[in-house]
This record gives structure tokens, C-alpha cells and sequence, in this order.
């Protein structure tokens, strides 16, 4: 299954996956891997857009599966000890840590041998009040260097990926001296061995955040 919108990148360990939802053939090959499972997890959505992005992402994560490993194995997509996403063989042994996100036409999913992982992608819409929302999510030396909403989508993909990673929610990010210190590195173009942060379009931002011990 190769597509122009269907891209796959891996390292040692772990890989990542993004999809142009506007790509309907794509799509329609992605979806007919998923399974019943797959659909009655996503059944809780009202919304049918969100319902078919969070199935695309299960047939994502399992297509990233079968290419990183060559292997057609069927796989469960469960909850780990910790809350976050994982697969699972059939006697429910954990295999990989797993992140999906979604936002508007693109879906993108990773995973990781090691630990837990958490990926985010998001549409830079110039139009959003992105400076108030940097004045209130970051603290002030942050958003005082957000002077675009390039780098606004880039610090906050990284914030998404990091809480995602480290099962978290509404972060204080000046009490996590951790993340603080990976939003300056990024506002700085600076290499870290945790971080990749990629643009899947023109249009879109995105960050993968690896949580290992070294972390």
C-alpha cells in the first residue's frame, strides 16, 4: 500500500505515520484494516468526521505496525498499565506503545518498543487568537518569544505530544522543569534525542515526544 499522502518514517525503536485525509484512496485502504473492535471504540463519537479520523487512525497504527515489523500479526489496540495506548498480541501481552492524533484533513499516529510515546498534529490557523493562548498556557518568557503562529503551533504540538506521552492533562508548564526545558530547546532549533518535530503539509505543524529513561 503506497500513497502520496500515506508517509511512514522510522529509527531505531519506534516510527511515526502521517495521512492526508483528502486522499480518499488512502483512506479507504487504511480503513479496511481495522476491525470490529476498531469501530466500536470509536462508536462513542456524535460526530461522524471524528468517528471515521479516530478509525483511520487504528487502521494507521496498524498499517505503521505491519511496515516497521513485516508482520500481518492481528493486534489489539488496549490501554497500558499507565493510561497510555498500546498494542497488544492476542493473549494481551503489551508490544508497542502507540499515540494517535488528528486535526481536521490529517491523522498521524507512532510507535515505540521502549516507552511510552505521544504524537500531536495540528492545522496552523493564522485566523485563532494564538497570542492569548500563549499568554495563557505558557509562562510569560515563552510566550513573549511566540512571535509567530509558526512557532506558536510548533511550541504547542510539543506541549500536546509531552502531556500525551506522560499521560497528562491541563499541564502547569512552569512546574515541569522537563517540558519548560524542551520548549526553550525548541524555540532554540536545538537537536533533542526525545523530540521530532516535522511538518506533515504545508498547513500543519507537528511534534513526536519519546518518553524513555533518559528522558
Amino acid at each position: 500500500m503506497h500513497f502520496p499522502s500515506l508517509n511512514v518514517c522510522a529509527g531505531p525503536g519506534y516510527g511515526y505515520a502521517w495521512l492526508g485525509r483528502r486522499d480518499a484512496q488512502a483512506c479507504t485502504g487504511v480503513e479496511a484494516l481495522t476491525t470490529a473492535a476498531d469501530s466500536n471504540a470509536v462508536a462513542h463519537y456524535h460526530h461522524a468526521d471524528r468517528r471515521q479520523a479516530s478509525l483511520l487512525a487504528r487502521g494507521l497504527l496498524r498499517y505503521l505496525y505491519q511496515r516497521l515489523y513485516a508482520m500481518e500479526t492481528d493486534v489489539a489496540i488496549v490501554k497500558s498499565a499507565d493510561g497510555c495506548p498500546a498494542l497488544a498480541d492476542s493473549a494481551g501481552r503489551y508490544l508497542l506503545y502507540a499515540s494517535i492524533t488528528h486535526s481536521h484533513d490529517m491523522v498521524a499516529v507512532a510507535l515505540d518498543e521502549t516507552g511510552a510515546i505521544g504524537i500531536d498534529v495540528e492545522l496552523c490557523r493564522t485566523e485563532r487568537d494564538w497570542p492569548a493562548i500563549a499568554r495563557r498556557i505558557f509562562p510569560k518568557r515563552i510566550a513573549e518569544r511566540l512571535q509567530s503562529a509558526e512557532n506558536f503551533y510548533r511550541a504547542w504540538c510539543l506541549y500536546e505530544a509531552w502531556g500525551k506521552a506522560n499521560h497528562l492533562q491541563h499541564i502547569n508548564v512552569t512546574q515541569n522543569s522537563g517540558l519548560l526545558s524542551l520548549l526553550e530547546d525548541c524555540l532554540n532549533d536545538a537537536i533533542h534525542p526525545n523530540v521530532i518535530m516535522f511538518c506533515p503539509d504545508d498547513d500543519y505543524q507537528a511534534s513526536v515526544f519519546r518518553r524513555s529513561a533518559s528522558a
